[in-house]
C-alpha cells in the first residue's frame, strides 16, 4: 500500500503560506489517533496530516495571501488514495540555511513496520522569517489495494531541528475499511 517518497525542492511558491486543517476529523473509534495533529517543542511547531486531496500540491502552491484548506482522511477503502504531509515552522537558521531531519514509521494492523529512516527532509536558504509555515520534502503517498490489511495504520513522524535540538513527535492514523465499510 504505502509508497514512501522523499521529494526535494517542492512547493517553493507556497513556502510562506499558513495552513488551515481541521484538527478534529470524522468520528472514528475512540482509540484511533487523529488524521491531523499539531505538536510543538519550543519555537518548533509541526502539523502532520493525512489528506485525501489529490490536488494538495496545487492547494499548497498558491499565493501567500490564500490559506490552503486540506481535507483530512480518517478512513479509506480499496482504490482510494491519500498523502501524509508534514508542515512546520520555527527552525533555527545556521549559516543562512534552515534544515530539518525527519523519521517516518508506518505500523500496519498486521504488525509489519515500514518507514523512512532519519534523513534530511528540508534544507533551504533561510528567507529570514522563522515563523513561516514550510512543507517538508518527505511525504508518504499511498493507494489502498484490495490485499492491504484492514484496520488502523499508524504513522509516527519525528521532525528534528539539528540547529536547536528541538524535536516534535506526531502520531496520526487512518483506518482501512473492508468492502462493507463506509468512509
Amino acid at each position: 500500500m504505502a509508497q514512501l517518497i522523499l521529494a526535494s525542492g517542492m512547493a517553493a511558491a507556497g513556502v510562506l503560506a499558513p495552513v488551515a486543517v481541521p484538527l478534529q476529523g470524522t468520528a472514528v473509534a475512540q482509540s484511533d489517533p487523529p488524521p491531523a495533529l499539531q505538536t510543538r517543542d519550543g519555537e518548533l511547531s509541526t502539523v502532520v496530516l493525512i489528506t485525501s486531496d489529490a490536488d494538495w500540491l496545487e492547494k499548497w502552491n498558491t499565493p501567500t495571501s490564500n490559506i490552503p484548506q486540506f481535507k483530512t482522511a480518517s478512513q479509506l477503502k480499496a482504490g482510494q488514495t491519500a498523502t501524509l504531509l508534514i508542515f512546520f515552522s520555527g527552525l533555527v537558521p545556521a549559516e543562512g540555511r534552515l534544515k530539518a531531519l525527519c523519521t517516518i514509521e508506518i505500523r500496519k494492523p498486521n504488525g509489519v513496520t515500514d518507514g523512512l529512516p532519519e534523513s534530511v527532509c528540508y534544507d533551504q536558504m533561510s528567507l529570514g522569517q522563522r515563523k513561516n509555515v514550510l512543507l517538508a520534502d518527505a511525504r508518504v503517498e499511498f493507494k489502498v489495494e484490495a490485499d492491504d490489511p484492514e484496520g488502523l495504520w499508524l504513522f509516527r513522524v519525528v521532525l528534528w531541528d539539528p540547529n536547536s535540538s528541538s524535536r516534535t513527535v506526531s502520531e496520526v492514523g487512518v483506518r482501512l475499511l473492508g468492502d462493507g465499510g463506509d468512509p
